[in-house]
């Protein structure tokens, strides 16, 4: 099985460590694909890269946080890791998630902000 460039994917290391990530890059002549792990049994490899047989891989739908409580736990992680690229891209998927309604009420009272400061 192929990997494609940013596809989330869950599987376990050599080592035997539960992993969930990401894919950095993928080797389809060696079978071998690089993860960014975002989620893992084993604490030490949280926010690094582990290579792993692709044979050892599953992948997972593109959203695999379970919806806007999910995504807001794994900005918690992103946090926590100082990634901010990974947060700025959930923040976006955040508010890309809520109704059309929240959102222009939102954009609404940034708007009434900015013109009492303005004030």
């Amino acid at each position: 099985m192929k990997f494609e460039e940013g596809q989330w994917v869950q599987g376990r290391t050599a080592e035997g460590e539960l992993i969930q990530g990401w894919v950095e890059s993928s080797d389809s002549l060696d079978r071998i694909v690089r993860v960014h792990v975002v989620n893992s049994d084993h604490v030490d490899i949280l926010g690094k890269r582990v290579t792993v047989r692709e044979a050892w891989l599953k992948a997972l739908p593109a959203n695999p946080y379970g919806g806007t409580e999910g995504v807001r736990d794994v900005i918690d992680l992103a946090l926590s890791t100082r990634d901010r690229d990974w947060f700025l891209e959930l923040t976006e998927q955040l508010g890309g998630s809520r109704r059309p309604a929240e959102r222009e009420a939102s954009s609404s009272a940034a708007s009434c902000r900015h013109m009492k400061t303005l004030a």
